[in-house]
C-alpha cells in the first residue's frame, strides 16, 4: 500500500508515493541501532519576562480646552492614545504641566467635554484655591493616609481608613492619579472626601476601547496635585468593529445630552441630568452619575458626521441631533429633535431627512453654527452653510475655499492636503452678538479664520488665510482662551512632526512659541555605544573612578517628507530657558567657582559670584545689558563667597571667608549692611557656611578655623543677628555644612576631609543653648570625602525633624543617601549607593519640588527624585537635567560649569522665583524646571525626507542614514528664465552623519538636474542622491567588510523593492564601496547590483567569512565572494524556500533565524552545500523582528499582533517535532517593531544588599549574611521600540518572578490600581505556569502600587478581610489573611533570603519595606 505525500525537493512541492509499512519498520531498525545509555534531554528554563513602558507615545489625538479642576483654572487636555495630560494656560503663553493620568489599560476611542458653557477667563485665583485646599487637606482627619506618614501612627490605621466597603484600606493615593473609581451601578471604591464634592464646571467623557464610558473631573490637594474622581459605565458589546460605539461623540451645546455613534448603522442618545442636580448628588453620596437614561437608535449607512446643533435663540427646551449618512455614494442629512420635557424612553423621535448635493457628498467636518440653527460642511475646495434646517428645506450658501493653494508641505503622498480640524475662539457676545468665528486647520499646517455674520445673506464676512504652522496637523487642534484682553493662543500636536503652540495676533503674523517634541513614526533605531561632543549626556555614562567611560545613545528614525530625520533621544528632567542667555564671555566664566541668585529688583537681576580669591556681583538688565561690579558698599567682595541666600524677597545674607554682612537686596550697591560680623577680627576663617529659615527667623551655622582646630558657630537672626551659645570643636577640617530647622528642631550635618559626617542638633535643656553633638557617620573607601549635603524631610517630619532622608555627594564621584532617624534614638542608615561621575559631586535641594535634589558632577546636571513614603525605598530615580532651546523644543549639550537656583517665596510670582541659573563656557542660561517629570528631549538632525533605515559606522564614525526625498525635478534654467514648472520625484538620499555635533545637513538644490551629486558644506553633513529604478525603495542598510586573501573591503549592502503596477514585485541588492575625499567626504560608488524576481526585505553578514545572507521573497540565500582575484564576483548561491517571506534575519554559528511573516520563527542549519531546516516556532504569528539573549540562551520574537515571546531549543539538539519551546509570552497594545539591549555599561552590575541598601560589585561579599544574587538587572534589559513612539523595557527574570506576579495578582483586584480592568477579577493569587501568558509580569501595575502608597498599600491589600462566600471577589486560593502573608513570606523569602519572618506583626513592616525596595529597583529606567 503506498500514500501520495507532498515533499520538498530542491525547492519545489512535488507529489511522492510512500509506503507507511515500509517508513514504520525503517524507524524501528534507526532506533535500534541508536539504543544506548538512556540520557535526560534538557528542560526549558523557567524564565518570565517583566514589561514596563518606558516613554509613552507622543502622538496627540485631541485636544481640549476645559475647566475639570476649578472654574479658575484655565486648562487644557493632551489626549493621547492610553493617556490625558493636564496643562494650565498661564497669562504669558505658557502651558505649565500639571498632571497625567494613565491608568486606563485601554485604548482611547474618542473625546468629549461637557458641562457649563465656556466663558471667558476670570482671574487667576490659584494661589487661593492652593492654600483653600492645603488648609483643608490639613485639618482633614478622615483623610487616608500614605506611606511617608508619621510611622508612630500606624497603630492607628485602621482608624483613619473610615468606614466603607471591604476595599476601602486599599484607598491609598498619591502623586496625582486615581483617587477614587466608582460606578454608576456599584458603591465608590473608597470613601469621598467632601472637597471631592466640589464638582467642577466642566467633565471629560472618554469612550475606551474596552467599551466603557468615562467621566473624569480632578480636585486639587496638597502641594497643587490633582486627584482624579472617576465614574464607568459599560457600552453595549460588539464583535465587529464598524458596530463599536465611539467612533463619533457629540455634547448638545447646553449639556442636556451627548451621543455616541458607531462607523455603521447604530448610535445611542444619552440624556444627562442638570448641573444642580449632579452637585446635590454628589453632596448626598460619593457617585457620579451624570447619565439619567439612554436610548439606541439605527440609521442605513455609514455615519460620517455627528453633532449636536445649537437651537433658535430662548429655545431651551429641544434638544436637536445632526447625522451625514452615507449609502450607496450618496450622502443625506438626518436630524432628531427632542423635547427635553419628555423622557429620552417615551419621546416621539421620528428622524427627518434631506438628500445633500454631491459637492457635500462627503464632507470632511460638520461644524454647529451660533444661530438659526445652522451649521458648515466642509470639503476639500469650500464650504456650504446651511441655515433653517427644522423648515424641512434648509437654505445652503455655497463658499470657497482656497484650493488653488500650493500645499505648505511637501509630503509622501501625492493627493492634496485636507482640512481636518475646527476650533472656535472666545468672543464676548456683547460686543458682536450676530457674529461667529471659526478656524479651520489643514492637515499641512495651514490656518483660515472665516468670519460668519448671520445678518449678512450669505452669512459669510471674510474667509481668509491666519497663517501657517509649518507642521502636520492631526485631529489635535485648539484655540486657548486667556481672556478678553489677550491674543489667540493656537494649541497643536500632529503624528509626524512636531507640535506646539502658536500666537495669533488680529492683523499679525502668527508667532511661534514653543514646540512640542515629537519623534512618530519611529522607523528605525539604533542603540549605540557613539561617543558625544561632551560628557554626561545621559546618566548611563557614570563610572567608578578607574573605569573606562561608555555612553549608550539611542538615535531612531523619526518624522516624514520635510520633518523627517534623525533623534537622538534623551531621557530626563526637561528645562526650558525663560529668558535669551546672558553672554558672559570664557574669561569671565572659567574664572567662576559659584553664584548665588539674589532677589531681582524691579527690572534688574542680580547674581554673586565667587572666584578663587574674591567675588563680583553681576546686575543684568532686561534688555539682557549686564554690569559686573566689584566694589559694592553692602557686600564683601575682596574675599570668596562661602555662602549666600536670600533670607527674604527683600533681603539678602553673605558669608565670605572673613565676613557675615546683611543687607535690603533693593540697595546693595548704595548702602551699608543692616549687619555684620568679621571673623578676621577673632583670628577665624570661615571655612563651610549653611543657611535656613525664613523671615521671622533666619539661622546660619558656621564652620571656622582657628590656627590648627575647626569649630562650629550656631546663630540665629530676629529682630537682631546673634550667635547661641559657644561655638562647637569638630574632629577633623570640614568640608561642608548643611543646616536644617523646623519649630521644634534643628540639625547640622557637617563632612570631614577624614570622610566622616558629624550630626548636631538643637540643645532640649533650657540650661544650655546652642548645638550639641547627636551621631556621627564614616565612610569606607578611598576618596569617599563628603563635599555636600542635601536633606530631604517627610511631609508629615516637617515640624519635628523625626525623620529625614541625607544625600551625600562624595568626592570620588558618588551620591550615598543615609536614612536619619530621631524619634526614639538617634541612628544613620545607608540606603543606596549610586555612581554619578569621576569629579566632586554636589548636591542641593530643589527649591520648588522638596522631594528633589539637583546634582552637579563632571559639568552636568542632574535631578534625583524620592517617591512619596520614601521612608521604605530609598531608591533614587537619578535623570540628566536637560536644557531645552525654545521655540524648538531641542536639547542642547552646554557644559554647566556652576549653578544656583533662586529662592522660591510665595508671595513672589515672576520668572526669577525658583529659576535655575546655569552658567556654562560662555554665558549665563535662566531657566525653569519643569514639574512633568522625566520625559523624551529630543535632539534632532533634519534630513528633508522620510527616514526609512541607518546604521552606525564605527569605522567612519558616522551614522549613515537613507532617507526618501520629494522634489520638484525642473529643466535647467536657460537665459535667466525660469521653465515651466516640473514635476515631483521620489529620489533616495544618503547621509553621513557625525552625531557628535550638532552641524545641519547640507540643503540640496531641488531645481538641479543631477541627482547624482552631494551638496556639502564646511561643518555639514554629506549627503548623496544614489541612483535608483522607477518605483524603487530601500528597505535595509548594513556594513559589510570582507577580505579576500590580502584584500580587505569597506562595502555598504541595501536592498530594496521596485514596485510596478504592470509588473511583479521585485527587488536589488546593492553593493557600494566607500570612498573617504581628502576632505573628509564620504561617497558610495557602485561596486555590483544583483537584480532578484522578489523583494530583498532583509540581508546580512556572516561572521568571519566573505559571505552575505539575505531572503527574497520565500527564499534564503547564501551568496559567498569568489575568491578569484578577477573583480568583486560571488559563487553560486545555496539557497532555500520558507512557506513565507522573511522579515528580519540573523545568524549564530551555524544556525540561521528567521522571522517571518506568517510562520513566525524559523531556524536552518547550514551546511557546506544546502541549508537544511532544523526547527520554529509552534504558533504561525505574523513576524517582525527577533534579538538573541545570550544570558538566558533565548530568542526573542516580535509580532504584528503585539506579542513578544521567549522561544528556546535544546542547544545542539534535534527536537524529533523540530519545534521551539515557548518559554513566556508578552502581550502589548501596539505591535513592537525593533528589539535590542540595553547595553548599560560594566558600572551598573551591582549587587542590592537587603537592609542595607548598599550597592556592591559583583564579586563583593554580602553583607550580614544576607545573599548577593541580585544584581542590578538593567544591563541585561532589552528596550523595544514601536512605531508609535512608544518604547518598552522589558527584564527576563530567573527568580523573583513568583513574588511579582503575587503582587501583580493582588493589585489588579485593587480599583485604586487597576480602576478600568475589563477582565473578571483573578481567581488565583499564586503564580501560574500553565500557559506561557501567565509568565508575563506587568510593570507597569507595579508601577502604579509604588506611586499609590508603597509598602503601605501592599500591606493594606495582604490584610484585606475575607469577603462573603457568595461574593465575586472570593479567591480560590489564600483566602484568610494569615494564608496571604504566609506566602507572601515564602516568596518574599525566595528574593531576600532568610530572615524576613513574615509571621510576625512587628516584622511583616521590615519585610513590606524591603520588598517594595527590591520593586523599585528591578523598575528602574534602562535610558
Amino acid at each position: 500500500m503506498s500514500v501520495p505525500t507532498r515533499v520538498l525537493e530542491n525547492g519545489e512541492w512535488v507529489t511522492r508515493f510512500l509506503d507507511p509499512y515500509q517508513i514504520l519498520a525503517q524507524n524501528r531498525v534507526q532506533q535500534e541501532e541508536s539504543s544506548g545509555p538512556v540520557t535526560e534531554s534538557p528542560t526549558a528554563p523557567s524564565l518570565a519576562i517583566l514589561t514596563q513602558t518606558l516613554v509613552r507615545s507622543p502622538v496627540l489625538k485631541w485636544i481640549c480646552p476645559a475647566r475639570i479642576r476649578h472654574e479658575t483654572r484655565n486648562d487644557v487636555l493632551y489626549i493621547t492614545e492610553d493617556a490625558v495630560q493636564i496643562k494650565e494656560a498661564q497669562q504669558d503663553y505658557t502651558l505649565d504641566h500639571v498632571t497625567t493620568i494613565a491608568t486606563f489599560d485601554s485604548p482611547i476611542r474618542g473625546a468629549k467635554i461637557f458641562g457649563l458653557p465656556r466663558q471667558s477667563t476670570k482671574p487667576n485665583l490659584s494661589a487661593i484655591i492652593k492654600k483653600e485646599d492645603e488648609e483643608y487637606w490639613l485639618h482633614d482627619e478622615t483623610a487616608i493616609k500614605t506611606e511617608d506618614e508619621d510611622e508612630l501612627d500606624r497603630s492607628d490605621d485602621d482608624d483613619d481608613i473610615g468606614a466603607g466597603s471591604d476595599i476601602d484600606r486599599e484607598s491609598f493615593y498619591g502623586n496625582g492619579e486615581i483617587l477614587g473609581s466608582t460606578d454608576e451601578h456599584a458603591a465608590t471604591a473608597g470613601a469621598v472626601r467632601p472637597s471631592h464634592r466640589k464638582l467642577p464646571p466642566q467633565l471629560l467623557i472618554l469612550v475606551l476601547e474596552s467599551e466603557k464610558i468615562v467621566f473624569l473631573y480632578t480636585t486639587s490637594g496638597p502641594a497643587d496635585c490633582p486627584r482624579f474622581i472617576t465614574s464607568q459605565r459599560h457600552l453595549p458589546h460588539s464583535p465587529s468593529r464598524l458596530y463599536q460605539l465611539g467612533e463619533k461623540i457629540a455634547v448638545d451645546p447646553q449639556s442636556r445630552a451627548f451621543a455616541i455613534a458607531a462607523c455603521e448603522k447604530t448610535f445611542y442618545l444619552y440624556s444627562l441630568k442638570t448641573w444642580q442636580r449632579l452637585k446635590k448628588d454628589l453632596r448626598k453620596n460619593a457617585n457620579i452619575a451624570p447619565i439619567e437614561s439612554e436610548r439606541a437608535f439605527r440609521v442605513d449607512g455609514t455615519i460620517l458626521n455627528m453633532e449636536f446643533l445649537h437651537p433658535v435663540q430662548h429655545d431651551r427646551d429641544h434638544v436637536i441631533l445632526l447625522l451625514v449618512v452615507s449609502k450607496n455614494g450618496k450622502s443625506k442629512l438626518i436630524w432628531y429633535v427632542w423635547d427635553t420635557q419628555t423622557c429620552l424612553h417615551d419621546a416621539q423621535l421620528n428622524p427627518s431627512m434631506h438628500t445633500l448635493p454631491a459637492e457635500d457628498c462627503l464632507p470632511l467636518l460638520l461644524i454647529p453654527l451660533l444661530a438659526f440653527n445652522a451649521f458648515i460642511l466642509v470639503s476639500e475646495t469650500g464650504i456650504s452653510i446651511y441655515k433653517d434646517l427644522l423648515t424641512g428645506t434648509p437654505r445652503r450658501f455655497i463658499h470657497e475655499l482656497a484650493h488653488n493653494e500650493e500645499a505648505e508641505e511637501l509630503a509622501s503622498s501625492k493627493k492634496s492636503p485636507i482640512w481636518v480640524q475646527w476650533a472656535r475662539p472666545m468672543r464676548s457676545p456683547s460686543r458682536r452678538p450676530s457674529d461667529d468665528y471659526i478656524y479651520l486647520c489643514r492637515e499641512d499646517g495651514i490656518v483660515r479664520y472665516i468670519d460668519i455674520k448671520y445678518n449678512l445673506p450669505q452669512m459669510l464676512d471674510s474667509n481668509h488665510d491666519a497663517g501657517k504652522l509649518g507642521m502636520y496637523i492631526n485631529s489635535s487642534f485648539a484655540v486657548i482662551d486667556l481672556g478678553p484682553a489677550a491674543y489667540d493662543l493656537l494649541v497643536a500636536g500632529g503624528d509626524s512632526s512636531e507640535g506646539g503652540h502658536w500666537l495669533f495676533p488680529a492683523r499679525k503674523a502668527a508667532e511661534h512659541l514653543s514646540s512640542r517634541p515629537n519623534w512618530t513614526p519611529l522607523l528605525d533605531s539604533v542603540r549605540t555605544s557613539a561617543p558625544s561632543e561632551c560628557g554626561g549626556i545621559f546618566p548611563n555614562h557614570v563610572s567608578m573612578p578607574g573605569d573606562a567611560r561608555k555612553f549608550q545613545r539611542l538615535l531612531v528614525c523619526a518624522g516624514k517628507a520635510k520633518h523627517g530625520s534623525i533623534a537622538e533621544l534623551r531621557h530626563g528632567i526637561r528645562v526650558e530657558r525663560i529668558a535669551d542667555p546672558v553672554v558672559l564671555g570664557s574669561d569671565l566664566t572659567y574664572s567662576i567657582l559659584s553664584i548665588w541668585a539674589l532677589p531681582s529688583v524691579q527690572d534688574a537681576k542680580q547674581v554673586l559670584i565667587s572666584h578663587s580669591t574674591s567675588s563680583s556681583l553681576l546686575i543684568v538688565w532686561d534688555d539682557n545689558h549686564w554690569e559686573l561690579l566689584d566694589e559694592v558698599m553692602g557686600m564683601d567682595l575682596d574675599s570668596t563667597t562661602i555662602a549666600a541666600t536670600s533670607i527674604t524677597d527683600s533681603r539678602v545674607l553673605q558669608i565670605t571667608e572673613t565676613k557675615a554682612c546683611i543687607n535690603f537686596a533693593l540697595n546693595l550697591v548704595s548702602q551699608k549692611p543692616i549687619w555684620e560680623h568679621n571673623f578676621g577680627e577673632f583670628g577665624e576663617r570661615v571655612v563651610a557656611a549653611d543657611t535656613a529659615g525664613g523671615d521671622s527667623c533666619c539661622q546660619v551655622v558656621v564652620a571656622v578655623q582657628r590656627e590648627h582646630d575647626f569649630f562650629l558657630h550656631y546663630g540665629v537672626m530676629g529682630t537682631k543677628f546673634a550667635f547661641i551659645g559657644e561655638a562647637v570643636p569638630l574632629q577633623a577640617q570640614p568640608t561642608c555644612v548643611s543646616l536644617h530647622s523646623s519649630k521644634s528642631r534643628t540639625l547640622v550635618f557637617v563632612g570631614n576631609v577624614d570622610g566622616s559626617i558629624e550630626i548636631f542638633a538643637d540643645a532640649y535643656e533650657e540650661s544650655f543653648k546652642g548645638l550639641r553633638p547627636v551621631g556621627h557617620w564614616r565612610f569606607d573607601g578611598s576618596y569617599q570625602i563628603c563635599d555636600s549635603i542635601a536633606i530631604l524631610v517627610l511631609n508629615d517630619d516637617e515640624e519635628s525633624l523625626a525623620a529625614c532622608l541625607i544625600v551625600c555627594g562624595l568626592r570620588n564621584g558618588q551620591i550615598h543617601t543615609l536614612w536619619f532617624s530621631n524619634r526614639i534614638s538617634y541612628s544613620l542608615v545607608c540606603r543606596e549607593q549610586i555612581a554619578v561621575g569621576h569629579t566632586s559631586v554636589r548636591v542641593s535641594i530643589d527649591n520648588t519640588r522638596r522631594r528633589r535634589a539637583i546634582v552637579s558632577c563632571d559639568q552636568m546636571l542632574y535631578s534625583i527624585e524620592y517617591p512619596e513614603g520614601f521612608v521604605s525605598s530609598a531608591v533614587g530615580t537619578l535623570m540628566p537635567i536637560l536644557l531645552v532651546d525654545t521655540p524648538s523644543a531641542e536639547a542642547r549639550h552646554d557644559r554647566m560649569l556652576a549653578y544656583s537656583q533662586a529662592a522660591a517665596f510665595s508671595n513672589t510670582y515672576d520668572a526669577w522665583s525658583g529659576a535655575l541659573l546655569c552658567v556654562d563656557e560662555n554665558a549665563l542660561h535662566l531657566m525653569r524646571v519643569g514639574n512633568g517629570g522625566p520625559q523624551i528631549v529630543p535632539r534632532l538632525w533634519p534630513l528633508g525626507g522620510t527616514p526609512a533605515r541607518m546604521v552606525y559606522s564605527g569605522r567612519l564614525n558616522r551614522l549613515v542614514s537613507l532617507s526618501l526625498e520629494t522634489a520638484v525635478v525642473r529643466p535647467r534654467q536657460k537665459n535667466g528664465f525660469r521653465a515651466q514648472a516640473g514635476k515631483r520625484a521620489l529620489r533616495p538620499v544618503v547621509t553621513f552623519l557625525n552625531v557628535n555635533t550638532h552641524n545641519k545637513t547640507a540643503n540640496m538644490d531641488p531645481d538641479a538636474m543631477d541627482t547624482d551629486r552631494s551638496s556639502n558644506g564646511e561643518g555639514q553633513a554629506h549627503r548623496q542622491v544614489l541612483n535608483h529604478q522607477p518605483g524603487e525603495r530601500f528597505l535595509g542598510i548594513m556594513e559589510w567588510f570582507p577580505k579576500i586573501d590580502i584584500n580587505h573591503y569597506h562595502v555598504f549592502i541595501i536592498n530594496t523593492i521596485i514596485r510596478d503596477s504592470l509588473k511583479p514585485r521585485a527587488g536589488r541588492i546593492l553593493l557600494y564601496a566607500v570612498t573617504v575625499g581628502e576632505e573628509g567626504n564620504t561617497r558610495l560608488a557602485m561596486k555590483k547590483a544583483i537584480d532578484l524576481p522578489s523583494p530583498a526585505h532583509t540581508v546580512t553578514s556572516i561572521p568571519g567569512e566573505p559571505a552575505i545572507l539575505y531572503c527574497c521573497g520565500n527564499e534564503v540565500v547564501v551568496l559567498t565572494l569568489d575568491p578569484s582575484p578577477t573583480g568583486f564576483k560571488f559563487q553560486t548561491p545555496i539557497k532555500t524556500t520558507m512557506r513565507s517571506p522573511g522579515r528580519h534575519l540573523t545568524i549564530c554559528e551555524d544556525l540561521i533565524y528567521v522571522s517571518t511573516a506568517n510562520e513566525s520563527l524559523q531556524v536552518y542549519r547550514r551546511g557546506k552545500e544546502k541549508l537544511s531546516y532544523d526547527s520554529g516556532d509552534t504558533i504561525a504569528r505574523n513576524g517582525i523582528y527577533h534579538l538573541h539573549d545570550s544570558v538566558h540562551r533565548i530568542i526573542l520574537t516580535a509580532d504584528m499582533s503585539g506579542s513578544v515571546t521567549g522561544l528556546w531549543h535544546p542547544p545542539g539538539i534535534q527536537q524529533a517535532n523540530n519545534s521551539m519551546t515557548t518559554v513566556f509570552e508578552a502581550s502589548f497594545p501596539r505591535a513592537i517593531t525593533r528589539l535590542m539591549h540595553a547595553g548599560r555599561p560594566e558600572w551598573t552590575e551591582d549587587v542590592l544588599v537587603p537592609g542595607t541598601g548598599i550597592l556592591l560589585k559583583d564579586n563583593a561579599t554580602s553583607h550580614a549574611g544576607h545573599p548577593a544574587h541580585l544584581r542590578d538587572q538593567r544591563a541585561n534589559s532589552i528596550l523595544g521600540t514601536s512605531t508609535d513612539g512608544t518604547i518598552t523595557q522589558m527584564l527576563i527574570l530567573e527568580k523573583g518572578w513568583p513574588l511579582l506576579k503575587f503582587v501583580q495578582n493582588m493589585c489588579e483586584r485593587c480599583p485604586p490600581i487597576c480602576p478600568f480592568r475589563t477582565e473578571e477579577p483573578r481567581r488565583h493569587l499564586e503564580p501560574r505556569t500553565d500557559n506561557p501568558r501567565f509568565l508575563h509580569v506587568d510593570g507597569d501595575v507595579l508601577k502604579r502600587l509604588m506611586e499609590r502608597g508603597g509598602a503601605r498599600l501592599l500591606g493594606a491589600m495582604l490584610d484585606q478581610p475575607v469577603p462573603g462566600r457568595d461574593s465575586e471577589a472570593r479567591f480560590t486560593d489564600f483566602d484568610s489573611v494569615e494564608g496571604r502573608w504566609e506566602r507572601f513570606g515564602v516568596l518574599a523569602g525566595e528574593v531576600l533570603g532568610e530572615g524576613f519572618d513574615s509571621g510576625r506583626e512587628e516584622r511583616r513592616e521590615v519585610l513590606l519595606v524591603e520588598v517594595v525596595r527590591w520593586i523599585r529597583y528591578l523598575l528602574r529606567s534602562a535610558l
